[in-house]
């Protein structure tokens, strides 16, 4: 039943969010992009820091809009993981215990 009601919500949610956002079959690839980003701003395992590693991600991006155009949102938002993974690999909230393999 709980997979049912989650499908039907989902199907809901997806149609109002694909007519509000002009979705196209290629939206994909950005929204994975964005979250993988806000997800390693932030720290793995940290639900905490992928909440504000996504705040971070969307002020610099609206930033980057509204001072040099909207054609620049994605290369603020590489730059940002790439700061992050060469200054902080572990994010902001994560850990940097090492697990045995």
């Amino acid at each position: 039943f709980s997979y049912g009601i989650a499908g039907l919500l989902g199907g809901l949610v997806g149609f109002a969010g694909g007519q509000l956002t002009f979705a196209d079959f290629a939206v994909g690839l950005t929204l994975t992009l964005y979250g993988f980003i806000a997800l390693a701003v932030g720290g793995m395992g940290s639900n905490l820091g992928a909440v504000i590693g996504g705040l971070v991600l969307g002020l610099l991006s609206t930033l980057a809009t509204y001072f040099f155009g909207g054609e620049y949102q994605r290369t603020i938002a590489v730059g940002l993981l790439m700061f992050f993974l060469l200054v902080k690999p572990e994010g902001l909230f994560g850990n940097q215990k090492m697990r045995q393999v």
